[in-house]
């Protein structure tokens, strides 16, 4: 639990410096052009989101600061969720009426829920029922973006050309595995291990997709942005998986009594 926490935390502090340096928000994670393109005092946004976001990720990394570290991190994802909310209407508008375009709003806004439950388990300090079915669901909500969506560039250009098989498949492979680990957190058969996995998966997509991206253009926002994201993501299933676990231990040793 240690490492995930380390990571968590400074993956977090290092999306806030991130913010702070461009003075801007990620538009990919954390997109508040969805309320307008010139929105005034938009780079206000993103200074305090980014303090924000150091000062969470450095709080979480001490036991005694923790709690509040993680309540900080889960109001900051709240909020960034809230970005998300205009392309409901928006993103029809422009893409078309269709389930796909709808599911892949909802995985962006799940995308900053399933940081905001990691958290929730950090400030609880356990896995309720609650934030395991809503782990469960977000990484679901990933997987269906991908099934529905399988030739969308969006979703094909995060797989190299050099891999065997063809893109489409590799989309409808990592699909498939999401929604898999998504029903195991919700069932609790094989969470833990379905936690772990997802971590690995989130860690593979940035080595194999992002980091090359960032090798190929490190002045762009985006690209930092993305490699920190899967960070936390991936950093958020494995805190899921030890909470779990750790939860299943005590369950056992309360069995033998």
């Amino acid at each position: 639990m240690k490492l995930g926490i380390w990571v968590f935390g400074l993956a977090n502090a290092a999306i806030g410096v991130v913010d702070s340096v461009w003075g801007a928000l990620d538009p990919e994670h954390q997109p508040l052009q969805a309320w307008g393109e010139h929105i005034p005092g938009s780079n206000v946004y993103a200074y305090a989101i980014g303090i924000l976001l150091i000062a969470g990720g450095a709080a979480v990394l001490s036991t005694r600061t923790r709690r509040a570290g993680a309540a900080v991190l889960a109001l900051v994802y709240i909020i960034v969720a809230g970005f998300w909310l205009p392309r409901l209407v928006t993103a029809p508008e422009y893409l078309g009426q269709s389930l796909g375009v709808y599911v892949g709003v909802l995985a962006g806004i799940c995308g900053e829920l399933l940081v905001v439950f990691a958290a929730s388990i950090v400030y609880t300090g356990r896995v309720t029922p609650t934030l395991r079915v809503g782990f469960g669901l977000c990484v679901i909500a990933f997987g269906l973006q991908h099934l529905l969506n399988l030739h969308s560039p969006s979703n094909t250009s995060m797989v190299p050309v050099w891999m065997p098989l063809g893109q489409v498949f590799w989309v409808m492979l990592t699909g498939t595995a999401f929604v898999l680990a998504g029903l195991a957190i919700i069932i609790r058969v094989g969470d833990i291990l379905a936690a772990r996995l997802l971590a690995l998966m989130f860690l593979v997509f940035s080595v194999v997709t992002l980091i090359p991206f960032l090798i190929a253009a490190p002045h762009d926002e985006g690209n930092w942005g993305g490699n920190l994201y899967e960070l936390v993501v991936a950093a958020s299933a494995w805190l899921y998986s030890e909470f779990a676990a750790r939860r299943s231990a005590s369950a056992h040793t309360l069995s033998r009594r």
